[in-house]
């Protein structure tokens, strides 16, 4: 870990696409064992924001640093979930094989690696409840037993920050809900940082909420209600958490 307090720093962050404005002035102070929620509107600049806060993309204002470093130094501390799997689901490959690509820099062939990578292959899954399941092959699964194989995949080099673009997108509520789930028993040693348009759930799972459209803005959990993204969304909000209105 690093001397500094915070597992990642944004100050003063600043993107742009072709000249078009998506991130302006961003800062962000993320604690370790935090949980933090990231919503917003499309186009808002929540994708972009973790893709820099990855070390994919360079700002053109402003520092990052992740546990005080550059991100692409600290990158074998840092678990990553895209909103898009390139992983075709004709592709004849089972689950063990495609969590162990979250090792690929370590072993060269499937069929030869170390035993510890096959150990932590197993513990990954164990954690996300897909063990019974690792020689099933991946385009088989569910969509929510698919996305819990992608968190394994993460989550496999032990990370100390897991970083995660919409997991629960295209999973139905059961699903949704397990997935949380298991990543509030992660956040006991890791900490999160996770985009999501799944208003309501963040409210229950998440430590803090960064509203960003643009600019961005935190809010502990509790300051988060249906008023507070009313603004950002620009139209009334009608927040439900687990069939509880809020």
């Amino acid at each position: 870990m690093n001397d500094n307090q915070f597992i990642v720093e944004v100050e003063n962050l600043s993107f742009r696409y072709d000249g078009e404005s998506v991130l302006e002035d961003i800062s962000l102070s993320v604690e370790p064992g935090d949980f933090l929620g990231i919503v917003g509107p499309n186009g808002g600049g929540k994708t972009t924001l973790l893709k820099v806060i990855l070390g994919l993309y360079k700002p053109m204002a402003g520092s990052v640093r992740v546990f005080g470093e550059l991100p692409h130094k600290v990158c074998s501390k840092i678990g990553y979930t895209p909103q898009q799997a390139n992983i075709d689901k004709h592709f004849p490959i089972n689950v063990f094989d495609v969590v162990l690509l979250g090792l690929l820099n370590e072993s060269r062939y499937f069929c030869r690696y170390p035993a510890r990578n096959k150990r932590n292959v197993e513990r990954a899954l164990q954690e996300v409840d897909l063990y019974e399941l690792r020689y099933r092959r991946f385009g088989t699964l569910s969509g929510g037993e698919r996305q819990r194989a992608l968190i394994a995949r993460a989550l496999v080099g032990e990370p100390q920050l897991l970083i995660m673009d919409e997991p629960t997108s295209n999973v139905d509520s059961w699903s949704q809900n397990q997935i949380y789930e298991i990543l509030r028993k992660i956040n006991v040693r890791c900490t999160i940082i996770l985009v999501s348009h799944d208003l309501g759930v963040v409210s229950t799972y998440v430590k803090h909420v960064a509203c960003l459209n643009r600019r961005l803005v935190i809010h502990p959990t509790q300051e988060f209600t249906g008023e507070t993204i009313e603004a950002m969304y620009r139209t009334p909000i009608h927040l439900v958490n687990h069939g509880m209105e809020i």
